[in-house]
């Protein structure tokens, strides 16, 4: 069993809805709705020519566009502007973009205007983007679909491999520094991932799968700062023993996703 953060159980809630509502000709009106929206945020407009089955967005900042869509979408919408976020005086619009499917997927356009402008890109992922819990700094919280259908055998075919259902989806952080949103580093909010790690053994996570739990909890060990010798040691107690042949290359792929996970695209502003 694979616990979602909050947007992405929101986002696949609102999937759900979306795609039962249009395959039953009982509740027609419950498709989204054909026409054209435009959406204005300080100096950035959102069009959005909405069809029976696909979504067309244009996303422009005074003359200039911004989109890196290339194919049409089966529905676009935009959340509620937040105020005085990410710092006081800013206006965030959250545009998000979904590609059809099943279970995914959904890309996101951040724009963010006010005493700053700003605008980033984030391309579809599987999992969700909403505002995160951080006590003092205003932030995005996002999924690394690093075990995705993950996979580690040694030579002799021996390991492991998740199921969809079976695949953890780590929490990261969309923070806003220095006039641009970034993803944040490994040690940056240590509390933060101390807080994920505790949380995964409370007894609503304890059906996650053994090995599934050992990969998410070294995760946010790194993430929250611990040294690799420590996340080794915790991550070779909590996998099983017969998979002590790939331990190290297991944990070279987590280390390696906490530097390397950057979804994140600046879009250039006029």
């Amino acid at each position: 069993m694979t616990t979602l953060t909050q947007p992405a159980l929101i986002g696949k809630f609102r999937l759900f809805l979306v795609i039962l509502a249009c395959s039953l000709p009982l509740f027609p009106l419950a498709c989204p709705a054909a026409g054209t929206e435009t959406i204005v945020s300080g100096p950035f407009t959102v069009l959005v020519k909405q069809g029976p089955n696909s979504a067309k967005l244009d996303v422009r900042c005074e003359n200039q566009s911004l989109s890196r869509h290339e194919n049409d979408m089966r529905e676009v919408y935009t959340d509620p502007s937040l105020e005085n976020f990410p710092l006081p005086g800013d206006h965030t619009l959250k545009v998000n973009c979904f590609t059809g499917g099943a279970n995914c997927c959904f890309g996101y356009y951040i724009l963010t205007s006010g005493n700053n402008t700003a605008a980033a890109y984030i391309p579809p992922l599987d999992g969700g983007l909403g505002p995160a819990d951080l006590p003092d700094r205003a932030a995005f919280a996002l999924n690394d679909p690093i075990f995705m259908y993950y996979e580690k055998k040694d030579a002799e075919g021996k390991g492991f491999a998740l199921s969809r259902v079976d695949s953890p989806r780590p929490n990261r952080l969309l923070v806003f520094d220095e006039a641009h949103w970034r993803i944040d580093r490994p040690g940056e909010f240590p509390g933060y991932y101390a807080n994920l790690l505790a949380l995964l053994d409370h007894p609503r996570n304890q059906p996650l799968q053994r090995e599934a739990k050992a990969l998410l909890k070294a995760y946010y060990r790194l993430m929250a700062g611990q040294s690799k010798q420590t996340t080794v040691q915790y991550l070779a107690h909590e996998m099983p023993d017969k998979y002590a042949s790939i331990l190290q290359p297991v944990f070279e792929d987590i280390e390696t996703a906490t530097r390397e996970f950057d979804p994140v695209e600046t879009l250039p502003l006029p």
